[in-house]
């Protein structure tokens, strides 16, 4: 992560705290797109400190198409303290990680 305040950090491979957060946000996304995936798995990521941290995250869901989360995680850091903040879909492979 960044060590500067509301800065976003530089891109990540996923970690496994990042994949424990897609887990945890997957109903919320599949309900905010009414779509269901069969895969579901976090690939790179962005972070940013501010009242606790958002995580900006690339997800493959499968046949080449991607989604890409924000997440804000509390400080707490406890599972209820997760929350989805918005979802962008259509997202290529290759297209980087930006601030939505």
């Amino acid at each position: 992560m960044s060590n500067l305040v509301g800065a976003l950090s530089e891109t990540k491979d996923a970690t496994e705290e990042t994949k424990m957060i897609c887990d945890q946000v997957r109903a919320s996304v599949e309900e905010k797109t009414k779509k269901k995936y069969e895969e579901f798995r976090a690939v790179k990521y962005m972070s940013q400190i501010v009242a606790g941290v958002n995580f900006f995250i690339k997800v493959d869901v499968g046949g080449d198409k991607y989604l890409h989360l924000k997440v804000f995680k509390r400080l707490t850091g406890t599972e209820a303290n997760v929350v989805l903040l918005d979802v962008l879909e259509d997202v290529g492979k290759d297209d980087p990680i930006v601030y939505f």
